[in-house]
């Protein structure tokens, strides 16, 4: 069978349509999947921002009162739904993103962050 250029991207306009209404649905089911959300980067202007859960890597619960470090000293506590928000970050800042809850302990490493906000799930163990 032969396929042409012209096939391919008349086909283009419907693969979008598919990954973007399963991308819809996925996030729907994740509102009751035990499942973290994906790490999202979202394009902001301004100062960077840290936001994300704290997971228990056993059970997938999220963990309420973990202390959250970013690389510069930065600390967050997470709230009852794992939630935490670490702002005043200098762009740049690099390294490991630490969360504590007694004994359990999660990493996560952070590229150079710059203005906006960035999305991360820690999973602790």
């Amino acid at each position: 069978m032969k396929i042409t250029v012209k096939a391919c991207t008349a086909l283009l306009p419907l693969l979008a349509a598919l990954a973007l209404s399963a991308g819809c649905k996925s996030a729907h089911e994740g509102e009751d999947a035990e499942a973290p959300p994906a790490p999202v980067l979202d394009l902001e202007d301004g100062p960077p921002v840290i936001v994300g859960t704290v997971v228990d890597a056993a059970t997938g619960a999220p963990v309420a009162g973990a202390r959250v470090v970013a690389p510069d000293g930065t600390e967050a506590t997470s709230g009852a739904d794992g939630r935490f928000r670490l702002k005043g970050l200098a762009a740049g800042t690099a390294g490991e993103l630490v969360a504590t809850s007694g004994t359990l302990r999660g990493t996560v490493r952070l590229r150079p962050v710059s203005g906006g906000r960035l999305e991360v799930v820690l999973h602790v163990r």
